[in-house]
């Protein structure tokens, strides 16, 4: 099941709202969300296996997918909306019903706002961008192919992440970076997919990547991390540009490297 909400008020900010929910304590006594949507903009705060505090209700929490939603409706979110439903469905490899978040059983709120009469047209606009194939693969992204290699497509995600975290010895398999700072995204863009973003904190499993590529071991991916990654990927034979941004190729030859080894 999947929970449409709108966030606070007209006029709030994607990365204000962001900011917000990854501040310290929102997970344990506050709120969260599986996406938050703004634009042509869509981040996942949580994975999708894991429950959020997003419902008001703990069953819900526990058992839905959160989207929270730029208030205004403007067009670009509103496909943007209907974009991460499909992509959430791709995920799922299925169809489930989206409710707002007024639909939970003893919660008062007039969330999702605008986007309540339009639930029915969201799912149907989703449902039909999942069965044409051309749903976005996004956070969930390098899944496996049937021989248990990943799928190289650069977009570093929950499976590309637990498949480094057994290559650097990790041990846990949470497929998450956990506790990175949101100034660094502009050097980590597709690894978006398994990274959480907090205020502070750092990543056990990026403090291991830097030791094996010679990076300053502070548990944050950014631009020097991803340079020196760079660099030692290139010593293996790919021709990389060490520009320190983890875009499309430098994700794919990660996942490539990550298959044979």
């Amino acid at each position: 099941m999947i929970v449409l909400h709108h966030w606070g008020s007209d006029g709030q900010t994607m990365a204000g709202v962001i900011d917000w929910f990854c501040r310290k304590g929102r997970g344990s006594n506050g709120t969260s969300a599986h996406y938050v949507v703004s634009g042509n903009q869509c981040a996942c705060l949580v994975n999708e296996g894991k429950g959020a505090w997003h419902a008001g209700n703990h069953w819900y929490n526990e058992h839905s997918i959160g989207i929270e939603a730029r208030p205004e409706m403007d067009t670009e979110t509103y496909k943007t909306v209907i974009e991460t439903v499909a992509m959430i469905y791709k995920h799922l490899g299925k169809v489930v019903p989206i409710i707002g978040h007024l639909d939970v059983p003893g919660v008062k709120t007039a969330c999702p706002g605008r986007y309540y009469s339009h639930i029915a047209d969201i799912q149907a606009q989703a449902t039909a961008l999942y069965q044409s194939g051309k749903a976005p693969t996004g956070p969930a992204a390098s899944g496996t192919t049937s021989d248990g290699k990943l799928v190289i497509d650069g977009e570093f995600g929950s499976a590309s992440c637990k498949r480094l975290q057994v290559w650097l010895g990790a041990p846990y398999r949470d497929g998450i970076l956990s506790g990175q700072l949101r100034s660094q995204s502009t050097y980590i863009r597709n690894f978006k997919w398994c990274v959480s973003y907090a205020s502070s904190g750092g990543s056990a499993t990026v403090k291991l990547l830097q030791r094996k590529v010679g990076a300053g071991v502070d548990g944050y991916l950014g631009k020097e991390t991803i340079s020196k990654l760079q660099t030692w990927l290139n010593r293996s034979g790919y021709k990389l540009a060490v520009d320190g941004i983890a875009g499309p190729a430098t994700c794919r030859a990660l996942q490539q490297y990550l298959n044979a080894h």
